[in-house]
């Protein structure tokens, strides 16, 4: 983890040798640029919590009392970086801070968060992340970046202006360092170390562009009870929220079921469906895709009888889950009427499911013959 404070967004060039070694030298005398290798939950203070649990009135949970034993046994010099770590309950609500990511989402029990900060007059949050021990994903963000290249920038406005840039760097080494417990995960940040697991996930992984994640929604429609014609298959369409797109253009994001017939008074499917998704990496809260379901029967003269709709959301985050959809009918002029239609001609109407489930802005009024 670096950051260092700019005077300019231009790059001057320097004499050879000269500009160079002044610039280091006045950066360190006046702790204006920091590294610094940061262990997974390991704390940071800041110069308010030294001078905070320093003193043992103020330390009453037993979380106090073990920074209050640190500060006194350990050497501990604040500078320009600190941390919260999960047992902090550390939540960002400075609505000036662009660059927080909002808290909209409740963080599961089994999920550890640490917070990475920069004391630069007030506190300022540069990054967070977040782990996931059942699925074995950490989120970080902002994203890795590196400090040569696209740096991140934040703006103090006090007196005067005062501009820094930091990164979060991420790099493999063929040795990687040993962590002090096995559960242990390094984010090292200086430019040539740093480790977060033994092998290199490039390999395995195909990484997303900055600032993006990739989502792979997996749909199996298992079963279907409770209707009353044979020979029926379930179509199905789904609905991206703006922002998200398919990873490859051109997929498929309507399909139907083969058609079932009942057996042991269930229609069986076991139809599977995969999304590979990409979504922005932004502060507007969690994305759900829209999935539209028709339920439909063919008889031997190939008439489609209309056996009613449905509709669910699902959200776009690591779970994994198992519902039942509960399907609407619409009638005509009564039972027998219906009943007659199916018979002669079939009824399948065409229903607008995204106005019917209320998921457009404006009216739209249609009739069918």
């Amino acid at each position: 983890l670096i950051i260092r404070q700019i005077h300019s967004l231009i790059d001057v060039p320097v004499l050879e040798g000269l500009g160079k070694k002044v610039e280091d030298e006045e950066s360190a005398e006046n702790g204006l640029s920091e590294a610094r290798i940061i262990c997974w939950q390991e704390k940071l203070f800041s110069h308010y919590e030294k001078d905070y649990y320093r003193l043992k009135e103020n330390c009453k949970t037993e979380h106090h009392k073990k920074y209050y034993h640190m500060l006194k046994t350990g050497s501990h010099k604040p500078k320009l970086l600190f941390t919260y770590v999960h047992e902090d309950n550390y939540y960002p609500n400075d609505q000036d801070n662009q660059n927080q990511r909002q808290q909209s989402l409740q963080i599961e029990d089994n999920h550890q968060t640490m917070h990475l900060m920069a004391d630069l007059g007030r506190e300022v949050l540069l990054f967070s992340i977040t782990w996931n021990p059942d699925e074995q994903i950490i989120t970080v963000y902002p994203d890795f970046n590196h400090i040569s290249t696209n740096p991140y920038y934040h703006e103090m406005r006090e007196s005067n202006l005062h501009m820094y840039h930091y990164a979060l760097e991420k790099c493999i080494t063929d040795t990687p360092p040993v962590a002090k417990l096995p559960n242990d995960i390094l984010l090292v940040g200086s430019s040539k170390t740093v480790m977060s697991v033994p092998t290199d996930r490039r390999e395995r992984f195909s990484m997303p562009k900055q600032l993006h994640r990739y989502a792979l929604l997996l749909l199996e429609i298992i079963s279907a009870s409770e209707f009353g014609y044979d020979d029926m298959h379930i179509r199905y369409r789904f609905e991206l929220p703006p922002g998200v797109k398919m990873e490859k253009e051109g997929s498929e994001l309507a399909s139907s079921t083969h058609a079932s017939k009942k057996h042991n008074d269930n229609w069986h499917f076991g139809q599977c469906h995969e999304l590979f998704l990409v979504l922005p990496d932004s502060n507007d809260g969690q994305h759900y895709i829209n999935v539209y379901f028709e339920a439909v029967s063919i008889d031997s003269w190939h008439r489609e009888r209309y056996l009613g709709h449905s509709y669910c959301a699902i959200p776009l985050r690591p779970h994994a889950s198992e519902t039942t959809v509960h399907f609407v009918q619409l009638t005509n002029a009564g039972a027998l009427a219906d009943r007659m239609e199916v018979y002669l001609v079939g009824n399948r109407r065409q229903v607008y499911l995204n106005a019917f489930y209320g998921k457009v802005s404006t009216l739209i009024r249609f009739a069918s013959k």
